[in-house]
């Protein structure tokens, strides 16, 4: 997965407040677009967040109605081209594309995956090799309806066998949601004995949240239905988890280290250590980024404090 070079355009919803911002940036591709331009993946991927932000009628203020007009016709090509560029990934080149998707980029690359039916191509054993890549965001995954629905035994095996997939779980089915809430969809061959044997292994690992404990314990979905041994289960958890908080004041070790990098080339870099996320930043890069634009996309995208 890369990080940024350059400023990009993403979509986040309807109501973002950065649609101006976004908007700014998509004015001069839309206006140079051209079919027989060269685009690489992640120039296919703003092209596609562009034209969902045509597709919903948001505009600049400034443009006139021809403009919009204009722009209308315009993503109706460029649509074109989207579909063209995908329909040349195949189970050969799919992790040369997958690994150079941008960071933030992830979400639509997925989207447009299960839009274009790109995943029909993959062969089972390709997309378990997938399930293993580091830069996988199974999140993202999960939120396509119909990939989950064709690589269904996969993804249930991959989802008994990671710690927190209970996490995933809980999040779908026992947490509050918010209108824009994006959906979660697991396989159909996740039977209920699997989602409680997910939610026994989260119970019984090192690593385990009481938030989601308590999740647990008052789960009340008729797509968990988890028996009264795994309720107690956690009720006896949470009693621990609670006695160690006030005997040590934290439940477990966590926590974040930021340092800045003199010699570091890539933008950013991102290690785990014992529950501990160690982040570093470059200078170098940081040093080039002086326009506006360049320091608003950096909040946006490298720090991720918006969107």
């Amino acid at each position: 997965m890369k990080y940024r070079k350059e400023n990009r355009v993403n979509f986040f919803s309807k109501e973002d407040m950065s649609a101006g911002f976004n908007l700014s940036l998509a004015e001069s591709i839309l206006r140079s677009y051209d079919s027989n331009n060269y685009f690489e993946l992640n120039d296919i991927i703003e092209l596609y967040q562009i034209k969902k932000y045509i597709d919903n009628d948001l505009f600049l203020l400034s443009w006139t109605e021809e403009d919009k007009l204009l722009f209308k016709e315009k993503v109706k090509n460029i649509w074109s081209t989207i579909s063209f560029f995908f329909l040349k990934i195949n189970n050969d080149n799919f992790f040369e594309m997958f690994d150079s998707v941008e960071v933030g980029y992830q979400p639509a690359f997925w989207e447009l995956i299960e839009k274009l039916k790109i995943f029909k191509k993959l062969t089972k054993e390709r997309f378990c090799e997938l399930l293993n890549n580091e830069h996988l965001w199974i999140r993202e995954v999960l939120h396509q309806k119909e990939l989950v629905k064709y690589f269904g035994e996969e993804i249930k095996k991959y989802l008994l066998k990671k710690e927190n997939a209970a996490e995933l779980l809980l999040n779908q089915y026992e947490e509050h949601h918010y209108r824009d809430y994006p959906e979660l969809y697991f396989p159909n061959c996740l039977n209920q004995r699997d989602k409680e044997s997910i939610i026994i292994n989260y119970l019984n690992s090192q690593d385990v949240n009481i938030n989601y404990v308590q999740l647990i314990i008052k789960s009340r979905d008729n797509n968990l239905k988890l028996s009264p041994h795994t309720r107690l289960k956690a009720k006896r958890l949470a009693v621990d988890l609670n006695n160690k908080i006030l005997e040590d004041g934290y439940s477990f070790n966590q926590g974040i280290k930021v340092s800045l990098s003199i010699d570091q080339e890539e933008p950013c870099k991102e290690i785990w250590e014992n529950n501990i996320q160690k982040i570093s930043y470059s200078i170098k890069f940081l040093d080039k980024q002086k326009d506006d634009l360049s320091l608003v996309h950096n909040f946006l995208f490298l720090f991720n404090l918006f969107g």
